[in-house]
């Protein structure tokens, strides 16, 4: 499961593998950076609705 945790002023102090992955980041890059900045950038894509990502249904 991706995991990221956050200290009080939003810079993150620890990332597992999984997280990395998703994001696209190495996880030693991802510790350090302030997470409401270009992380969240990242993170926060809305997934498009099934019919946009696949055409009408068919029938």
């Amino acid at each position: 499961m991706p995991t990221v945790a956050a200290d009080e002023g939003n810079r993150i102090v620890a990332a597992n593998g999984a997280a990395a992955d998703l994001l696209g980041w190495d996880p030693d890059d991802l510790v350090g950076a302030d997470s409401t900045d270009d992380i969240a950038v990242l993170a926060v894509r809305p997934t498009p609705p099934s019919s946009e990502r696949h055409g009408p249904p068919e029938g």
